[in-house]
């Protein structure tokens, strides 16, 4: 309790001095960085953003309860609250690809969130509990996904971890921006994976480029089987893990 308690201090004087300089510096957004969506094909449009063009605060309560309510990987293991929203806290200030993590936003609220990650640094965060557990059955699952063609020198391993979104259209949007940087920031030989849902995004997914290599509960040497962790077989089944790889191909 007292180590809690303690914790929470030191994240919350932290998350004071990053939001203080967030509201002292009006952020600078490069054209670039605008990239505006049509929502649910209405009038309505979203917007993605780098993570930092957000106060951190909102980044992580959005993605905290988000995941909590709806993502699998996270509400099936009912990891604690305070661990987990730990977990998301400093592993967006330290170990985050703040240049690949986007956020859609419509009229300053948040719509969707992407959490990216070098996998290397994933074996740096700071994971209690049921989350180190976790981390012990996703690190051999993501050395088994890696291509050949990443053995060129240089190539930057990154995995999308979380992702929230209020919309399949939001996700979609997410998604496919978040490959275009990387396909234009990485070179030859660099890959990134997800965990999507076979039924619903497998077609899309295909479409931009990614390939399936395995489902929950159907993976060689059961290496990236998720009822091993307490996720129930009806829902592993769809919980795929997806790889698209820079081969230098044009974006679509």
């Amino acid at each position: 309790m007292l180590f809690e308690t303690v914790l929470m201090f030191i994240t919350s004087v932290w998350a004071l001095t990053i939001n203080t300089n967030a509201v002292a510096e009006e952020p600078n957004h490069n054209t670039s960085n605008l990239i505006t969506w049509p929502w649910n094909s209405s009038e309505k449009l979203f917007t993605l953003l780098p993570v930092d063009d957000i106060p951190l605060y909102q980044f992580v309560e959005y993605i905290t309860n988000e995941t909590e309510k709806r993502d699998p990987k996270v509400h099936n293991l009912h990891i604690r609250h305070f661990y987990f929203y730990t977990h998301i806290y400093l592993t967006s200030m330290f170990n985050l690809d703040r240049e690949l993590s986007l956020v859609a936003v419509h009229d300053n609220q948040l719509l969707g969130a992407n959490m990216v990650f070098s996998i290397e640094k994933l074996k740096l965060m700071y994971a209690p509990a049921e989350i180190g557990h976790v981390l012990d059955f996703v690190l051999p699952c993501y050395a088994a996904a890696r291509p050949p063609i990443s053995a060129n020198p240089g190539t930057h391993a990154l995995v999308s971890t979380l992702r929230a979104s209020a919309s399949v259209e939001v996700n979609k949007a997410l998604i496919q921006e978040t490959t275009n940087l990387i396909r234009t920031s990485t070179p030859i030989g660099s890959y990134h994976l997800i965990w999507e849902n076979r039924g619903t995004m497998d077609d899309f997914l295909q479409l931009i480029g990614y390939e399936l290599l395995f489902c929950g509960n159907q993976s060689m040497k059961s290496l990236c089987d998720w009822t091993k962790t307490g996720v129930p077989a009806s829902v592993a089944e769809t919980l795929c893990l997806f790889r698209w790889t820079n081969f230098g191909t044009v974006p679509l």
